[in-house]
Parts: C-alpha cells; sequence; structure tokens
C-alpha cells in the first residue's frame, strides 16, 4: 500500500488518525487510513510545490485558536491548582 501526504486542517481537532497533530502538520497515510479523516475535513491531500507558496501567504502562530487563561471560566481549576467555593 502506497502512503501519501496529507495535511492537517485548521479545523481538525487533536487527534487525526490516531495520532496527536497540531494544524498543518503533515502525515503519510495509506488511502483507506486517510478516507474517514477526508470525509470529515480533518486532512486534504498535500502537495509540497503548492505548500510552499501557502506558507508564505500566512504563517501558522502555534498559540492560535488557544483560548487566554484570562478569559478561562471562573470554576475552572488551573493545573492543580485546588478550585475556590463562592466565586
Amino acid at each position: 500500500m502506497d502512503r501519501k501526504p496529507y495535511r492537517v486542517t485548521d479545523e481538525a481537532g487533536p487527534w487525526v488518525a490516531g495520532r496527536k497533530v497540531k494544524p498543518g502538520a503533515i502525515l503519510e497515510l495509506t488511502d483507506d487510513q486517510a478516507a474517514y479523516e477526508i470525509a470529515r475535513g480533518q486532512i486534504v491531500a498535500h502537495d509540497p510545490l503548492k505548500a510552499d507558496e501557502k506558507a508564505e501567504e500566512k504563517p501558522v502562530s502555534e498559540h492560535e485558536g488557544e483560548r487566554a487563561i484570562d478569559e478561562a471560566p471562573r470554576n475552572m481549576a488551573i493545573r492543580g491548582a485546588p478550585r475556590k467555593r463562592g466565586e
């Protein structure tokens, strides 16, 4: 089975095809492995020649799309901090 390169879309979650990924990551998958993720819009076929042109247009920020700590709900514990009642 031949593997082909696929690019993870910005709409994809943290897990694609059983792998933890970030948007823009390139995965080598068979057609069978990629079919479900393509149908969900999680990946698209990757063309290295076109990717170079797109990379110049819009660089992907490592933290793009992540919520700031200030925006987190008040009752949410931050990495092991105990929750305070009444806030």
